[in-house]
């Protein structure tokens, strides 16, 4: 079994990306959605915990639109009461599942996510594929049966796609970047929104 993410959103999050963030999760089993309710972000993180998970992904918005996916990596904060900002992605725009007719995919039925090799090779590019590395858990290679998903980067235009195998169907949201930030910045567990972060 894989370890898991746990993606959820900032607080009282629009509808449009509450769906964001159930399309991803929808991708692989391996990928949990935490409805955020009224949990603070030291809440949300201790979810992550106890779901024994060392990656949180957290989707904010503007104007009731996904604009920012916040990664963080969980992996010394039971020792150190400390959690990781590693990537920040900047969104340009998403278009739902639902919106571009891409197709369903039972997450049990997903046995691995993989990156295809990027169009450039700039620093941008490869903080891309290290972040979506880290928020889907991906895998090196496709595995030998079952179905699986390619992550296809267009680095010319900025957007990420998903697509299953063997089908080669279309499935999941399409994301449209704008930048990606690399913080590296260390959180004190009780600090207090990561809203104010970059």
């Amino acid at each position: 079994m894989k370890k898991k993410v746990i993606i959820s959103t900032s607080r009282e999050p629009s509808p449009r990306t509450r769906s964001f963030v159930k399309d991803i999760s929808n991708l692989a089993y391996w990928l949990i959605k935490i409805n955020r309710g009224k949990m603070t972000f030291h809440e949300l993180v201790e979810e992550a915990i106890l779901a024994d998970s060392n990656t949180l992904a957290v989707v904010g918005e503007m104007r009731g639109n996904p604009s920012i996916i916040r990664v963080y990596d969980l992996t010394d904060v039971a020792r150190t009461e400390k959690l990781l900002h590693t990537y920040s992605i900047i969104l340009k725009g998403v278009a739902l599942s639902r919106e571009t007719g891409n197709h369903g995919v039972e997450p049990q039925e997903v046995n691995e996510i993989i990156i295809e090799p990027s169009q450039g090779h700039d620093e941008e590019s490869k903080a891309l594929v290290l972040a979506l590395h880290q928020m889907l858990n991906t895998g090196v290679e496709p595995p030998r049966e079952g179905k699986y998903i390619k992550v296809n980067i267009n680095t010319a235009f900025k957007l990420v796609k998903f697509k299953l195998f063997p089908t080669g169907l279309n499935v999941g949201p399409v994301i449209k970047y704008f930048k990606v930030k690399t913080p590296k910045k260390l959180i004190e567990l009780g600090e207090a929104a990561e809203d104010s972060q970059i």
